[in-house]
């Protein structure tokens, strides 16, 4: 094993190295596909990708920002997803490390604090949302602030949108757009229409779901 990689793979599962790093690594030295053309970490640890080598499980989750064809998770799902891949990679050949409990952390204060009709995918606005809390709260509080902040920016008109999929709210020039209905053109349609609207120039955007 190249004793560099290894050494990279370990900072990037415990928090030392960005996953962003980790993939311009990954894609830019030829030594981490070598490295990585091994099925045999995923043998016993992950259904899903029993039979992929490690390049394979690892591609699933970098195809379009971390998002892959098993999940239409947010992308911060895929970065755990990747992050796990990594860690169960050194767990098989028994490399010692202290792993991160950030990605896992992540993935439980977005399902603690968004309302199941949003699923915020761009990170950086979720950043800024996190760092309004105001200092001093407890953890309860300040998953309760999140919450409600975060229910005050998805506005609606009437109701929010019952999604057929996972949601799609869209946010323009960092702001979220007011969701104004949604529409069927007959009951046996399986297409979904979602009207969003700024609320500056009234102009819409159109999401569309189907079954």
């Amino acid at each position: 094993m190249d004793k560099k990689i290894i050494q990279e793979l370990i900072a990037f599962v415990e928090g030392h190295m960005s996953i962003d790093e980790f993939k311009s690594n990954y894609e830019t030295n030829k030594g981490y596909k070598k490295l990585f053309n091994d099925k045999k970490p995923f043998e016993k640890n992950y259904a899903r990708l029993e039979g992929s080598t490690v390049n394979e499980g690892l591609q699933i989750y970098f195809e379009g920002n971390y998002k892959g064809k098993y999940s239409q998770a947010p992308i911060v799902i895929g970065k755990l997803n990747v992050w796990h891949i990594i860690k169960t990679y050194l767990e098989y050949y028994n490399i010692p490390c202290t792993p991160t409990t950030k990605y896992e952390d992540d993935v439980k204060l977005r399902h603690a604090i968004q309302p199941s009709y949003v699923e915020i995918e761009d990170d950086e606005y979720f950043d800024v949302i996190i760092a309004s809390a105001p200092e001093g709260l407890t953890e309860p509080q300040r998953k309760k602030w999140l919450k409600e902040r975060i229910k005050s920016l998805f506005l609606y008109d009437k109701t929010y949108p019952r999604w057929i999929q996972s949601p799609e709210w869209p946010i323009v020039n960092g702001k979220p757009l007011v969701f104004r209905s949604q529409t069927k053109n007959t009951l046996e349609d399986e297409r979904v229409w979602y009207t969003f609207y700024d609320p500056d120039t009234n102009q819409e955007t159109i999401v569309m779901q189907f079954h």
